[in-house]
């Protein structure tokens, strides 16, 4: 009697667990591996020096990937805030970031510090750093403020009265949004309601508290165009009703 053939389906099927069993380790493999870095709100130059200062490679476990620590990294170099730090599907790291500006500079017991509109520290120099030699040097003085601790570079500004930070960064953005701010050098917050600005036109402006802060700011903007048109330069604009101003000349 002839012997009967072998079925083949066996085989087959035995090579096709083999080859799901392969398909299987391979995707999870590159699931788990570092495959890409999303950087929004960067430039491309920017994204390849932020990686850099991770030090991040494809490949990588993402198991021993710390977001934590990634937030620290970028936190402490000063020039962005992380609004996301996320691991996706895929080994894709994804961060989203927000650019500081720098907006003022306070001086405090041989330190100077420069802050962003928020109060957060971008930069710190020790007394006689060259920093007048750079951008900073044309910053906005923030006086009166009182430094309390360590400062930390990405963290918000440390003042014994927090509240002295809220108002500077809540005038500061005020300025910012009315066109105040190229007119003014100094910003004193030792008085919270008596708030004050020296401007580049001799003008003494009293800004009362940080109540209305917008408002006030066009208002100043506006007076100070009427006066310099007039060609009347120095003297005092109050502007702490919020509502009107007035001029008091030297």
């Amino acid at each position: 009697m002839a012997a009967k053939k072998k079925s083949p389906s066996g085989g087959i099927i035995v090579l096709l667990i083999v080859l799901i069993a392969a398909a299987g380790y391979l995707f999870f493999s590159k699931m788990n591996v570092l495959n890409s870095i999303t950087v929004d709100g960067v430039t491309r130059s920017e994204r390849d020096r932020i990686v850099s200062l991770l030090g991040l490679e494809a490949g990588k476990d993402v198991s021993s990937i710390d977001l934590s620590e990634v937030r620290r990294i970028i936190r402490q170099d000063g020039a962005y805030e992380v609004l996301a730090c996320e691991m996706r599907t895929g080994g894709n790291l994804y961060l989203d970031l927000r650019g500081r500006v720098a907006r003022a500079k306070i001086k405090d017991t041989g330190m100077l510090y420069i802050i962003d509109e928020y109060g957060q520290v971008m930069a710190k120099y020790a007394a006689g750093d060259a920093y007048s030699e750079g951008k900073e040097y044309s910053l906005l003085d923030v006086t009166g403020l009182e430094i309390h601790g360590a400062a930390a570079i990405g963290s918000e500004l440390p003042a014994a009265d927090q509240n002295q930070v809220i108002a500077v960064s809540t005038v500061i953005r005020a300025m910012d949004s009315t066109g105040l701010y190229s007119l003014v050098t100094e910003l004193n917050v030792q008085d919270l309601n008596n708030i004050y600005m020296a401007t580049v036109y001799g003008y003494f402006v009293e800004f009362g508290d940080s109540g209305k802060a917008e408002n006030k700011c066009n208002i100043i903007s506006q007076v100070i165009a009427d006066l310099r048109q007039e060609g009347r330069y120095g003297g005092s604009i109050d502007a702490t009703s919020g509502e009107s101003a007035v001029y008091k000349p030297s």
